[in-house]
């Protein structure tokens, strides 16, 4: 097959040789639809194929740009995972006024205070009397909800 190359499997836990895709769904309910695709080339493929390259955030940001909200809609939550997280799609989620929720790397550093601490050092800290509990399917979550400010801008982590 073309355009396939080594990507690093966070559940496989090694190099695996793959595309790399990226989606976004709209889900409703017990609904799931497919709305976009784009392969992911590294600026090497890019250049070998004669296209410009977009980084996976770039293309997140495309697709969130891109997506026509129903109208019927009072609120859209977007949902990504901790590698996604970032700045730029967090204005342009913001800038839509739709909600956010995103994983944050555990060795993300971030400021409580004026001091700079990573997120993990500053969980090892919380007294489990102050989380709360979420479950989602049948699993409990323990949740602290905190505003933080990370280098630019200021953000609500959960």
């Amino acid at each position: 097959m073309e355009a396939l190359v080594f990507h690093y499997s966070h559940s496989l836990g090694r190099a695996c040789w793959s595309h790399c895709v990226i989606t976004s769904h709209f889900v409703s309910g017990p609904y799931s639809i497919s709305l976009q695709f784009k392969p992911y080339y590294r600026e090497k493929k890019c250049e070998e194929l004669r296209i410009s390259f977009q980084s996976k955030t770039d293309i997140a940001k495309k697709f969130i740009q891109n997506f026509d909200k129903p109208s019927k809609l009072e609120k859209i939550y977007i949902l990504m995972d901790s590698w996604y997280t970032s700045n730029s799609l967090i204005d342009e989620a913001l800038s839509r006024n739709y909600y956010l929720i995103g994983g944050v790397r555990f060795n993300r550093n971030f400021y409580p205070d004026v001091n700079k601490i990573k997120i993990y050092e500053f969980a090892t800290n919380l007294n489990p009397n102050t989380l709360d509990s979420v479950t989602v399917r049948g699993k409990e979550y323990k949740v602290y909800r905190y505003h933080v400010r990370l280098p630019k801008p200021i953000i609500r982590c959960f």
